[in-house]
């Protein structure tokens, strides 16, 4: 018989391991849900920055298209057909830095 005043043995020492185990994991895996959240947030603010970038050329086009029927003076019209041209290749290359963003983002997701 035994004594019922005694402690109920401790479980072995593998046991406890496990069990230490399974509790870090789960606090990886909400810190992992947490950031998944904030990347979703990045891609949404990037979507709008897109949408805008795409607008501006087609005011720069009818920018282009005024000059040449208001000023039949041809200097006019190629100084500002150039410096929207040297506005575009701006905008391109923001557009690529933003998709090398995504592509990072859901490389981290997946």
């Amino acid at each position: 018989m035994q004594n019922p005043s005694r402690a109920p043995p401790s479980p072995p020492l593998p046991q406890r391991r496990q069990q230490q185990q399974q509790q870090q994991q789960q606090q990886q895996q909400q810190k992992q849900q947490q950031q998944q959240q904030q990347q979703q947030h990045q891609q949404q603010k990037q979507a709008q920055h897109q949408q805008q970038q795409q607008a501006q050329p087609q005011e720069q086009q009818q920018q282009q298209e005024q000059p040449q029927q208001q000023q039949h003076n041809p200097a006019a019209a190629t100084t500002a057909a150039a410096a929207t041209a040297a506005v575009q290749p701006k905008q391109q290359q923001q557009q690529q830095q933003q998709q090398q963003q995504q592509q990072q983002q859901q490389q981290q997701q997946q």
